[in-house]
């Protein structure tokens, strides 16, 4: 049920903190400030919108670049590895290759 108090300013203040990659801290704290907003007003936004909305105010998904690079990369990760630890072992596996 929705808590109208949470809705109003309140004083009492809680910290979170959250590990963003810096390039797009960067690049979102710079769209952010040409907007006039910062990282604490944004988070404070979200969090309203939460409790107004019920929910998260927007989808979570992945872009079509961003399925792309998945399935990539899940193809790279099942495809078999080897640890080449010399030269003669690297040697020996272009030599069996050639065979084939």
């Amino acid at each position: 049920m929705l808590n109208m108090d949470s809705l109003k300013n309140n004083h009492e203040k809680k910290r979170i903190q959250v590990a963003v990659d810096k390039n797009v801290a960067k690049e979102a704290e710079t769209i952010m400030s040409e907007v006039g907003t910062n990282p604490t007003n944004l988070i404070n936004m979200l969090y309203r919108a939460v409790i107004s909305e019920g929910g998260i105010p927007f989808q979570a998904k992945l872009s079509k670049m961003q399925r792309a690079e998945l399935t990539i990369q899940n193809y790279a990760d099942s495809q078999k590895t080897i640890h080449i630890t010399s030269a003669d072992q690297l040697a020996k596996i272009w030599a069996d290759e050639d065979d084939e």
